[in-house]
C-alpha cells in the first residue's frame, strides 16, 4: 500500500479537496492523517500530540516523557506524502523532578 492509498484510506481522495476545499481542505486532510496515525501508535503518548499542517510543513506539538517518544512521533507522520517539512516542537516532559525543578528537562 502506497502513502498516497493510505491516506485516502484514512481521509478519502485528495482530489475531492483540492476542488471543493482548495489548499485549506488538503492542509486539514494531511493533519488528520498525520494525527490517525499518531492515535493508532502503539505509543499510548503518541496518542496526544497535537498536528497542524500548512504550506507542506507539518508541526507537531505537546509533551512526551523521552526524546525517543518525540523522534518516534516524527517518523511515524514523516512519510505522509505532501508533507515537505517536520517543525517537531514536542517538548520532553519527564515525570520526576527535572533540572528545573518543576519535571521537564
Amino acid at each position: 500500500m502506497t502513502a498516497q492509498s493510505t491516506l485516502e484510506s484514512v481521509v478519502g481522495p485528495s482530489a475531492r479537496s483540492q476542488t471543493e476545499f482548495g489548499n485549506e481542505g488538503r492542509d486539514k486532510e494531511l493533519r488528520d492523517a498525520a494525527e490517525h496515525r499518531l492515535r493508532r501508535s502503539a505509543y499510548l503518548e503518541l496518542r496526544r500530540v497535537q498536528c497542524d499542517f500548512q504550506d507542506g510543513v507539518l508541526t507537531l506539538a505537546g509533551n512526551v516523557s523521552s526524546h525517543y517518544l518525540r523522534q518516534i512521533a516524527q517518523a511515524t507522520v514523516q512519510t505522509l506524502e505532501g508533507i515537505t517539512a517536520i517543525d517537531n516542537q514536542l517538548e520532553v516532559f519527564s515525570y520526576g523532578i527535572g533540572r528545573d525543578g518543576w519535571g521537564s528537562e
